[in-house]
């Protein structure tokens, strides 16, 4: 976590691949369905939620999140998470 004007937090862990989609749906499950558009260089997967858009989970307590999967191969997944408040 960093706090200037702004608070951030990021994370990063890794999962089985065949989980990723269940766990984005069960954490997020207002939001819109992952893709592949706006994602980091190298992600196969990416999920963005703004304030514009359906915005993160009521509570958050953050104003935009991002997630960016990176496949590790057939059975494992990097995910990398970041939230941040405007």
């Amino acid at each position: 976590m960093r706090s200037r004007l702004d608070t951030s937090y990021a994370a990063e862990f890794r999962m089985p691949r065949q989980d990723v989609g269940a766990w984005l749906a069960k954490t997020y499950p207002s939001g819109p369905a992952p893709g592949t558009e706006l994602c980091d260089d190298g992600a196969g997967l990416c999920l963005n939620l703004d304030s514009e858009a359906a915005g993160p989970p009521a509570g958050a307590g953050a104003d935009a999140v991002t997630v960016n999967v990176m496949y590790e191969g057939p059975d494992r997944a990097l995910v990398r998470f970041s939230a941040f408040t405007v």
